[in-house]
């Protein structure tokens, strides 16, 4: 290897920018960069990485307090820098590569204006150059100028269609315009360029997917939400892995794991709130055992976020109406409660119906008639007792009993007529008092044509008693509107932490024209 014109300099410049913009590793990048800055303190390069170093610091900031008073000074002190060594250089002289250094710094200082300025002369100077076309996106970004935003990176990105930055720069403008489909080809190619390791890719398909289930839940098509909150939950759950960036194209910041963690909850409970609810017992059940995993997962994401975090207001909230509903209703509870109230109600309907057709079908059998036919009294007419008592004086006594005597059934009269009576007098059928009455049953064609059907319905209501009556999995419903509450806050911006993080620190990634090292 010929190392002769190998600068160890810009070496070391090259290895803090890998530092800070991917490892976050700021105290060693820092300590090498004001090494090399001190040896060469007129190197705009050096200078335009300690400004994106600061910018870093900032976004990543992980203080309680959210302290960076430090580096704000320290970023306008060495854009001034950059500026005014720049401005030592005879204007005349100028190449591209120097008015986008100075749009990069002016942007820096929130100089939006002269920015545009910087970078649209440096256009002018050098069509071909992508990174003027980057900073003039970033910059019309922090306007929020979209149109323009996006024009100025579709021009980057026909000039060089394989940077995954300008892209996911690109997707963040689509979105925002609701181009939800030219946003998803853009995160598709980077996915699969990248074998889903690019973390702004993954962090932004999340929040595509959200955006585009709550747009198939508004329009009321379930079964594309739950399949599109589905999609956001695995692409935030993987991003939110990136503690190692090793396995992806760099660290995620404390930050974007505080909105990751919030928007995945988020997701959690519409896509709960987008399923439908089954007809069936076991459906039902199946969807109340899946729903309070949806809401323990929603739970355990709402509270890895920390007091300090931007989105710690909104997530307390969320975690407080979560357990109040876990705690007001428990869905598995409420369905297994349903479901001996539905079996008592189904068999005592089938031991009616079996009792109804019985009874209707062995109806003039002896032992029916004496359940289900009135008693009818029976007893001698008087005007047969007289004559007797005056042909028999000795059983005066008998007859005046039994004359006395009622009876349920003429047989019951004749049989004790007999028995008291004997032989002596025969009692004739015609001397019985409503000997040939009709019985009226109680089991009447028209009582078993009620019953039968009454008892079917009885059971139809039994095996459907969790869709008559309202169980608590349904009370997902009454709480949608106060979990809407907390995730359609400003807050839920989604990705709002991590749009304005990008945005602001886009220049940290264009990539200088002059001499030295690319930097990331």
């Amino acid at each position: 290897m010929n190392l002769k014109n190998y600068n160890l300099i810009d070496f070391s410049a090259y290895l803090s920018s890998i530092l800070f913009s991917i490892d976050y590793d700021f105290e060693k990048a820092e300590s090498q960069l004001l090494d090399v800055h001190e040896k060469e303190p007129g190197n705009l390069l050096y200078i335009l990485l300690l400004c994106q170093l600061y910018q870093k610091k900032i976004e990543y900031c992980s203080l309680p307090n959210g302290d960076t008073m430090r580096d704000e000074t320290e970023l306008a002190n060495y854009a001034q820098k950059g500026l005014d060594t720049l401005d030592k250089k005879p204007r005349t002289v100028w190449i591209d590569s120097d008015f986008q250094q100075q749009g990069a710094f002016l942007t820096y200082k929130s100089n939006l204006e002269e920015a545009l300025k910087a970078y649209q002369q440096a256009i002018s100077i050098n069509p071909k150059a992508t990174d003027p076309r980057i900073g003039l996106g970033v910059v019309y970004q922090k306007q929020k100028k979209w149109n323009e935003a996006r024009a100025a990176f579709e021009q980057a990105r026909r000039l060089d269609p394989n940077d995954f930055t300008l892209r996911c720069n690109l997707v963040e403008i689509l979105i925002e315009q609701d181009q939800f489909k030219e946003a998803e080809e853009h995160l598709a190619f980077v996915r699969r360029l990248t074998s889903e390791r690019h973390l702004d890719a993954l962090i932004l398909s999340g929040k595509l997917y959200a955006r585009l289930g709550d747009k198939a839940r508004d329009n009321d098509d379930t079964v594309e939400a739950d399949g599109r909150f589905d999609k956001a939950i695995y692409f935030l759950d993987k991003a939110a892995q990136a503690g190692n960036y090793g396995d992806f194209s760099r660290k995620i910041t404390p930050a974007e794991s505080c909105t990751v963690h919030y928007l995945s909850g988020y997701c959690q409970i519409r896509q709960l709130q987008a399923r439908e609810k089954k007809g069936s017992l076991i459906e039902r059940f199946n969807f109340a055992t899946e729903s309070q995993r949806n809401v323990d997962k929603a739970l355990f994401k709402f509270g890895r976020i920390p007091e300090y975090a931007h989105n710690s207001f909104e997530a307390n909230q969320a975690v407080r109406q979560l357990k109040k509903y876990r705690k007001e209703s428990s869905p598995l509870k409420e369905v297994g409660a349903q479901v001996p109230k539905g079996t008592v109600v189904v068999i005592l309907a089938v031991l009616v119906l079996i009792s109804a057709q019985i009874f209707f079908l062995f109806r003039e059998t002896s032992l029916v008639r004496a359940i289900t036919q009135p008693d009818v009294i029976c007893y001698i007419q008087p005007s047969k007792i007289q004559p007797l008592l005056k042909l028999d004086s000795v059983a005066d006594l008998k007859l005046t009993r039994f004359a006395r005597l009622t009876f349920n059934h003429p047989d019951s009269l004749i049989a004790r007529w007999q028995r008291d009576m004997g032989e002596t007098i025969r009692i004739e059928r015609s001397w019985i008092e409503n000997a040939d009455a009709k019985h009226t049953p109680l089991l009447t064609e028209g009582f078993y044509v009620f019953i039968t059907f009454a008892s079917l319905l009885f059971i139809i209501a039994g095996l459907a008693l969790p869709e008559l009556t309202k169980l608590k999995v349904g009370s997902i419903e009454l709480e949608k509107a106060k979990l809407e509450t907390i995730t359609t806050i400003t807050s839920l911006n989604m990705l709002n932490g991590i749009s304005d993080n990008r945005s602001s620190g886009a220049a940290s990634d264009s990539r200088t024209s002059g001499t030295g090292p690319s930097v990331i």
